[in-house]
């Protein structure tokens, strides 16, 4: 494909771009939702991220046990915009065969964009303002690092 039609980032300068993913897929993450327990339009937004080599299907069940503990809350976890390039399934938020910190800085600073546009596009959707009505973030394994890399930004 050409440049114009996929995107990434290379993990070592000295390496071509290893993570690709379509614009499609950049433009708009997706993944399960679970709307608020209490009913309604939802007030809250929990960020669930899932680790390395999963998808957004393996945190979503945590809805059923947090949603009572926020029940205006919609739950989202969205799919990495990268397929896992260390196992058959799964998606990845950026490699981590190479982990050194110039590396891993460039898979967050890869992703983040992607991840910021997903949480914009869900508080514009249900119309919530980030000061009174907060994000969530959560994540597990990379997700974790995705999170905070996030969060930092708000």
């Amino acid at each position: 494909m050409t440049a114009a039609r996929r995107i990434g980032y290379a993990s070592r300068p000295d390496v071509p771009v290893l993570q690709t993913a379509s614009l499609q897929m950049l433009m708009a993450l997706s993944g399960p939702s679970r709307p608020p327990v209490a009913g309604g339009k939802p007030r809250r937004l929990v960020i669930l991220l899932h680790g390395l080599g999963a998808d957004g299907n393996d945190l979503i069940g945590l809805q059923q046990y947090w949603g009572p503990l926020v029940p205006d809350a919609e739950f989202v976890s969205p799919n990495a915009p990268f397929r896992c390039d260390m196992a058959p399934y799964g998606y990845q938020w950026f490699s981590v065969q190479d982990r050194s910190p110039p590396a891993v800085l460039a898979g967050v600073r890869a992703a983040a964009a992607l991840l910021d546009a997903y949480i914009d596009a869900h508080f514009r959707g249900f119309k919530l303002e980030f000061k009174s009505d907060p994000a969530l973030p959560r994540g597990s394994s990379p997700g974790s690092g995705k999170q905070v890399g996030v969060r930092v930004t708000f």
